[in-house]
């Protein structure tokens, strides 16, 4: 069990940690105990969207992310995108990127904290109710 936790890929020679399974988890207790007792993480602004493959999705279809030609090809065709290679570890840390930046924006904008779990089960909740998304295809053990 210990292993899927252990979301990370190398990239380019670097580590890539995505943390996926650990994120959700930090999450779903946050989010259980309304941020009290087992849930009050004083930290819990630092998690990251939790990077799989209905996010990108929707990113894309928004305009937020765009894709190489070949990607798109892949993408559009259902191809298989190999795990922990350069494109999926691209697409899941620009989604990241992404978001993050979204919620920049929306502080600058709006004056409000935002939280990347609150956009990412918004997002997630969109490309949900939309069955006929494209999505990268990943064989993996993280997502």
């Amino acid at each position: 069990m210990g292993i899927r936790f252990r979301d990370h890929s190398l990239y380019k020679g670097h580590q890539v940690f995505f943390n996926k399974r650990a994120q959700i988890f930090v999450a779903d207790l946050w989010n259980a105990f309304k941020g009290k007792g087992f849930g009050g993480f004083y930290d819990i602004s630092s998690i990251t969207i939790f990077a799989d493959y209905i996010v990108p999705a929707v990113l894309r279809q928004l305009g937020i992310l765009k894709y190489s030609l070949s990607l798109s090809t892949s993408v559009d065709s259902n191809s298989e995108i190999g795990s922990g290679t350069e494109e999926e570890v691209e697409i899941r840390a620009c989604s990241i990127y992404a978001v993050e930046k979204a919620r920049e924006l929306l502080k600058s904008k709006y004056g409000k904290q935002v939280l990347s779990l609150e956009l990412d089960l918004w997002l997630w909740c969109c490309g949900i109710k939309n069955p006929s998304l494209k999505h990268h295809r990943t064989l993996s053990i993280y997502y």
